[in-house]
């Protein structure tokens, strides 16, 4: 725990744990350009084939 002026701040135990934070919120960012998130496959099945074409 850190004290700073307003509040107590709790902080990652060791270096490794803030690296291993970063280092997963990069891999986050990687999978949602490629398509590689649940949230981003939905959009691409939505914007399949047949999402442009008009009848």
């Amino acid at each position: 725990m850190t004290q700073t002026r307003n509040s107590r701040r709790s902080r990652p135990p060791r270096p490794g744990s803030r690296q291993l934070n970063e280092t997963f919120r990069q891999f986050l960012t990687l999978a949602r350009d490629f398509g590689l998130t649940p949230a981003a496959e939905r959009r691409l099945k939505d914007a399949g084939p047949s999402a442009g074409r008009i009848c």
